[in-house]
């Protein structure tokens, strides 16, 4: 009996269902030709979204190998401190050249030039040597000439010191000769010249700091007897966008240790004379006194070379590292050009240098960097002749007006 109710009503089912599915499309097609005409806009399929398909970290890749390089660099810029930020540059051990400012292999300068990325100049900017021909330092120098000639007496004929290398004689008399010449010049200028009187002054300290010419890793060491430090940087020599800012430097396909520098599997230092903290984070002037014999150098006719090395490695390593410390780094570079002044001196003979740092970027990750850094340099200059019968023949003025100009170049604050 139930069978025979079910195909009975099994046919009006179907008829029912064929009726209300028929009706239901009939008024979707009439409400779609009566609709607004934005409806196939109101319709339109939204496009899916995927996350980033990032390479795996470990993976043996360049994808991955470049994603790695960002992380790292990502992870040095993000430290909120410079101690952090050097930190992370320098926690791992690698194998570093030691670079020091005195060398004395034959066509060794080239790969100093190479490895800082730096111009040479002939001759001192031009506002240094104005500054030097300026009735200010004529007037100093007519002040202070008297003292310094008895401090030059003093060291070198009255003085008495034991017998020894002869080399180390003439290094210890400039050492202690140039001390007291720049004490008599700080104690003379700084009461007019607010830069000076406000400066502050490390003696005797050691120049500590790390870099990486494309994938060469680099360390520098350096001993001056003074280093001049202020709160306002100097004002830049040239601009960034000058000729001598953009170019080439010469090449270095050889091994660092055809020129006799070598290297150690270390912790890279950075130390600029001071801890991190101190206020005063911008170099003015440093001096070197040279633990070399010049006497040699120019008979071995390499006295030019070895000067220029050295003041240019020295002034170079110096910079870097306050650079480091005011949280710049070879993955963000420097907004301003960084300056400062060299003298490198045995007490009697004065080779001057000012240096530009304009740039950081020297790894292979800124092979696109045009800008370079800038040396300027002066020709080895005597600042007495000789010493008879108590008296200093041939005392050099222009010297001592370099030296004094060097001191008196006023710093000004950094525009943001």
């Amino acid at each position: 009996m139930a069978a025979f109710m079910w195909r009975r009503a099994f046919p009006l089912l179907r008829r029912v269902s064929r009726f209300s599915l028929h009706n239901s499309c009939q008024s979707t097609r009439r409400l779609y030709s009566a609709g607004d005409t934005n409806t196939e806009k109101q319709l339109e399929v939204r496009k899916a979204t995927y996350p980033l398909i990032i390479p795996p970290v470990y993976a043996k890749t360049a994808e991955a190998e470049e994603y790695r390089k960002k992380l790292i660099i990502q992870r040095i810029n993000d430290k909120p401190t410079a101690t952090e930020m050097i930190h992370e540059l320098s926690k791992v051990q690698n194998w570093h050249y030691t670079i020091h400012p005195s060398c004395f292999h034959y066509s060794f300068l080239d790969f100093y030039k190479h490895i800082v990325k730096t111009l040479m100049v002939e001759n001192l900017p031009k506002q240094t040597m104005e500054l030097a021909g300026t009735p200010v330092v004529e007037q100093s120098m007519e002040m202070l000439k008297p003292h310094i000639i008895d401090c030059i007496l003093q060291e070198q004929l009255y003085l008495y010191r034991h017998k020894g290398k002869l080399a180390k004689q003439e290094n210890v008399a400039g050492k202690q000769t140039m001390e007291n010449i720049m004490r008599i010049l700080l104690t003379g200028l700084a009461g007019d010249y607010p830069h000076l009187r406000d400066s502050q002054i490390d003696q005797d300290v050691q120049v500590q700091s790390f870099w990486k010419r494309e994938e060469t890793r680099f360390q520098f060491t350096g001993n001056p007897l003074f280093l001049i430090r202020t709160k306002d940087p100097l004002p830049e020599f040239i601009s960034k966008e000058d000729e001598l800012s953009v170019g080439e430097v010469p090449l270095w396909s050889y091994a660092p240790e055809n020129v006799s520098v070598f290297k150690q599997h270390i912790n890279p230092v950075c130390f600029p004379g001071f801890k991190t903290g101190n206020p005063f984070t911008y170099g003015h002037t440093q001096i070197y006194t040279s633990t070399f014999s010049r006497t040699r150098c120019a008979k071995d006719q390499i006295l030019e070379e070895v000067l220029q090395g050295f003041g240019m490695s020295s002034s170079f390593g110096w910079l870097n590292g306050l650079a480091l410390y005011q949280m710049n780094n070879p993955y963000r570079d420097l907004k301003h050009p960084m300056t400062c002044q060299t003298i490198v001196t045995n007490g009697c003979q004065f080779s001057f240098f000012c240096y530009q740092l304009n740039t950081m970027g020297l790894s292979s990750q800124s092979a696109d960097n045009p800008l370079r850094n800038v040396c300027w340099y002066s020709p080895d200059m005597k600042l007495y002749g000789d010493i008879q019968d108590g008296r200093i023949i041939d005392f050099n003025n222009d010297v001592l007006k370099l030296v004094i100009a060097f001191l008196l170049n006023r710093t000004c604050p950094l525009e943001e």
